[in-house]
């Protein structure tokens, strides 16, 4: 039995590859949920209303170079309006995967960053075939649960969830906000719980879980508070499809 946002086990799905490449408008950052610091300060979050999700495939021998060119880029955007921060995400299950989502104050401050001359110099600049996207979409923020102060937040997870239909759609976006308050309560290692609904595709969800390293990711749903909630709010009073959480990496963030 799951509740919504969870699984059983941290198993790691696998993806999906397209044949031809999209447009990234993500800046090649992941969704910031925290500002810069330098070890042992603490951190504040940063409020992301618009995310955009971009999943990349990056050739083999390109990794250590394409790493860099992203963290220069995304601190060259945070002087471009409406970017509000990002990471860099790196697959725990596939090495040539990454992910990034970017954070704006809108949609409109998205599609303008696309345009902006920081993120097409940068396009410009990536070799041929170095790079592909194999996925992209934009969510809107639905729920957010942060722990203050926010820790050093090293892995993240990402599950989609796909609705029954509308009728469902308020009871399950504030069950998943209950349930991020009782992880932040009981689980170790807690960074922040997220819930972003899609710009486009009704029912459909991105979460996103953020917590100090990997193990404790794993064990996040453990604690017997956030098992007796699991256990009294089932997964299929509102979706019917099998989830794949998948364990990322942080590595790096604005």
């Amino acid at each position: 039995m799951r509740t919504p946002g969870t699984s059983g086990t941290l198993a790691l799905g696998m993806h999906r590859q397209f044949d031809e490449p999209m447009e990234v408008i993500g800046m090649t950052v992941s969704t910031t949920d925290q500002a810069p610091r330098t070890a042992g300060e603490a951190r504040e979050p940063t409020r992301r209303l618009y995310l955009v999700r971009t999943e990349m495939l990056v050739r083999a021998g390109y990794t250590a170079e394409f790493e860099r060119q992203q963290m220069g880029m995304a601190e060259s955007a945070l002087v471009v309006a409406g970017f509000l921060g990002g990471s860099l995400l790196r697959s725990y299950s596939h090495p040539a995967k990454y992910v990034v989502t970017s954070s704006f104050e809108s949609v409109e401050a998205a599609w303008a960053v696309g345009k902006s001359d920081v993120f097409m110099h940068a396009m410009k600049s990536e070799p041929a075939g170095a790079v592909t996207v194999t996925q992209q979409e934009g969510y809107d923020l639905a729920r957010e649960v942060v722990a203050e102060p926010l820790p050093e937040v090293g892995c993240e997870i990402l599950i989609d969830e796909v609705l029954k239909g509308p009728d469902v759609i308020p009871a399950f976006e504030a069950t998943l906000g209950q349930l991020f308050e009782v992880r932040r309560t009981h689980s170790a290692g807690y960074g922040h719980n997220s819930l972003y609904r899609s710009g486009g595709r009704l029912g459909r969800y991105l979460v996103i879980q953020g917590y100090t390293d990997l193990a404790a990711a794993g064990s996040a749903n453990m604690p017997a508070d956030v098992q007796a909630f699991i256990h009294d709010h089932p997964a299929d009073l509102y979706t019917d499809k099998e989830v794949f959480p998948e364990a990322y990496a942080v590595i790096s963030r604005v």
